[in-house]
């Protein structure tokens, strides 16, 4: 589940081939809130390989948005002849009319390439991947669909996966395959790995709609494997809600995650009750890790989760069950103030609050023993973080629960500091120059809010083309 918004959120990496060079993988993501049509792996769904940038007017001269992923996106601003990376992330934006193509730079020089927005088919679509030795991922496009990158290496065969979508039926223009090839050349013989992708279908069940991804079949080469054998295989099952919410019948709705099923415990449930995908919800409540429900807000309401191996009567293993409680700012909070608030209670009674701010970072994490809204034990951390300057988006202090004496659980969620006892670590981001602005310069500990601090650690920087390298510790 992902704390930030209260979505059901998956994150799979289905492969990583590790290199001598930049490594590549792909991986996907799921949010019950981020259900848009026209996905490539699924309703809901989200692939690295679909970083992207957007220019909101001409060419080389407007402000442009770079989507990371549902919930990541650096926006530059253009004063002048350059743009500003939004919130101080440490990246750079600059365009080529040339070779009409925006690059966007990390501090350590790893760099994302797009074709601009007029590119015809695809426009603000990733172009190139480059670390800073030099390697990198060649996308190759075929009309606007994906179809196969070159990752180069510093020793060795560059390597070539391919992608492959459904032609016809209601999968069509979906992801089928990825081809993992140890060179270039794509035979059989070259294939060390393989993904498939299964979707739902307009036939009348219970379990998904059109477009919805029902299962995703990973193929590897085991160790004794000769060339084009892929011996070890992993199946990964989603199920979804369809139709009308109901906050009893039916806590959910069309394309909103209802099971998760690992690999182990889909084999259990194979070798006990049957294939997986012709098996009732009800089979999928025995075995699958996890189970969604939603309130009418679709945030989650409910997790019951199974660890693969567990025992119990039923044949996946017991589950663990959280409810969830969400409250939502309706103002414009700073990074210092709450922007969504959860109140989780756990199946042992005991229950976490936690507050998160307008980039989903934590702000107050509170632990009870008991529910009951008066515990007697509670631990509570709190965070803080810079909002202007060279701390924009940082994080300045931590207080330790020694120094937190307590927590309003009614708005706005307000944490007690204290002046007199308890440990917090400052982090201090104030150099003399302002090239080195935004990189901590000491980790400091003092004795509650009104202490001395004393420095832990010391950075020295002196490259300013990286600095984010530290050079003295």
């Amino acid at each position: 589940m992902f704390v930030g918004n209260g979505a059901s959120y998956v994150k799979q990496r289905d492969f990583h081939l590790p290199l001598h060079g930049i490594d590549w993988f792909h991986q996907r993501t799921y949010s019950s809130l981020n259900l848009t049509t026209g996905e490539w792996q699924g309703e809901g769904w989200w692939s690295n390989e679909m970083i992207n940038i957007s220019v909101s007017g001409s060419e080389g001269t407007s402000n442009c948005s770079v989507e990371m992923d549902p919930y990541h996106t650096l926006d530059f601003t253009y004063s002048g002849g350059s743009w500003t990376c939004d919130d101080a992330y440490l990246y750079t934006l600059t365009f080529s009319a040339g070779n009409n193509e925006y690059t966007m730079t990390r501090i350590d020089g790893y760099e994302y390439v797009f074709h601009d927005s007029e590119t015809a088919n695809v426009g603000g679509k990733l172009k190139r991947i480059e670390d800073p030795y030099d390697n990198d991922w060649a996308f190759t496009y075929s009309g606007s669909d994906l179809d196969y990158i070159v990752v180069d290496v510093v020793e060795g065969n560059d390597h070539k996966i391919t992608y492959d979508y459904f032609t016809s039926g209601d999968s069509d223009g979906l992801l089928q395959y990825i081809k993992v090839y140890k060179t270039t050349t794509t035979t059989d013989a070259n294939l060390i790995g393989k993904i498939e992708y299964v979707y739902h279908s307009s036939s009348a069940d219970d379990y998904g709609s059109v477009d919805d991804l029902m299962k995703m079949i990973v193929s590897r080469k085991a160790t004794s494997d000769g060339d084009g054998t892929l011996s070890i295989s992993e199946t990964y099952y989603y199920r979804y809600y369809k139709g009308e919410y109901h906050v009893d019948d039916n806590p959910g709705t069309d394309h909103q995650l209802r099971f998760v099923l690992l690999p182990e415990n889909a084999q259990r449930l194979n070798d006990t009750v049957g294939a997986p995908e012709s098996q009732s919800n009800a089979d999928f409540d025995d075995y699958a890790n996890v189970l969604y429900e939603y309130d009418s807000n679709a945030r989650v309401r409910q997790t019951d989760e199974r660890l693969p191996g567990a025992s119990c009567g039923c044949g996946g293993g017991s589950l663990t069950t959280t409810t969830y409680t969400w409250s939502v700012n309706g103002g414009s909070p700073t990074l210092d103030e709450w922007n969504v608030h959860c109140v989780a209670d756990r199946e042992d009674d005991t229950r976490v609050i936690f507050d998160v701010n307008s980039l989903y970072d934590i702000l107050t994490w509170v632990v009870q023993d008991e529910d009951d809204g008066s515990p007697t034990m509670e631990l509570i951390w709190h965070f803080d973080y810079g909002t202007s300057g060279a701390t924009e988006n940082r994080l300045t202090a931590i207080h330790n629960p020694s120094n937190c004496t307590a927590y309003d659980e009614s708005s706005p969620y307000g944490v007690t500091l204290s002046r007199t006892v308890g440990v917090i670590y400052d982090i201090d981001y104030d150099y003399a120059t302002s090239t080195y602005d935004g990189y901590p310069e000491k980790i400091q500990i003092k004795e509650d809010t009104s202490g001395t601090a004393d420095t832990l650690i010391a950075y020295g920087r002196t490259i300013t083309e990286r600095p984010d390298l530290a050079t003295t510790v």
